[in-house]
């Protein structure tokens, strides 16, 4: 009889250091290390496998979640575009086309595409594709400004995310 394949949980049980915690939510590598240093750690595990970062992820995605929207609405950290997001920023009009083999650019969920710089791409806001997918953090949507919610004309500042300015 067939059986139906299931991908298995992972582990949330894990215990995350507080540099790996820092670099997941705000992806702030000079404060990471500082606070590796600090607390006596190796800052370079920084560049241990994707896996383990993924598990540490899945371990403090919530709090991680909730201290950076009490920053910034309306966004989302890498980690959550990498290992979290549903899905990428729609593209809207214009004129590009996808580069085959590369998903999404993992710092803003803008996918990777080439562009006919005559003719830029609109690209959905993120809190667009929040509203979109119902993806919205308890009291945030308020947050943000209804001019947020315009879709951008591609450059390449899109694929870049704001930077927290005080370190934890």
């Amino acid at each position: 009889m067939p059986r139906k394949l299931r991908r298995p949980k992972m582990r949330t049980d894990i215990v995350v250091p507080r540099w790996l915690r820092h670099w997941l939510t705000w992806g702030d590598f000079s404060a990471a290390c500082t606070i590796a240093d600090e607390d006596g750690d190796d800052p370079f595990d920084l560049f241990a496998g994707v896996d383990e970062h993924e598990r540490a992820w899945a371990a403090i995605v919530d709090d991680a979640l909730s201290d950076f929207v009490a920053v910034y609405p309306g966004s989302r950290p890498n980690a959550w575009w990498q290992w979290t997001a549903l899905e990428l920023r729609q593209v809207i009009g214009g004129t590009y086309r996808s580069i085959l083999g590369v998903g999404r650019c993992h710092q803003t969920g803008v996918p990777y595409i080439a562009v006919d710089r005559d003719d830029p791409p609109l690209i959905e806001s993120t809190p667009a594709l929040l509203d979109r997918l119902g993806l919205w953090r308890p009291g945030e949507r308020a947050r943000v400004s209804p001019d947020a919610f315009t879709p951008q004309i591609f450059s390449f500042d899109l694929t870049i995310y704001p930077r927290r300015e005080e370190t934890a």
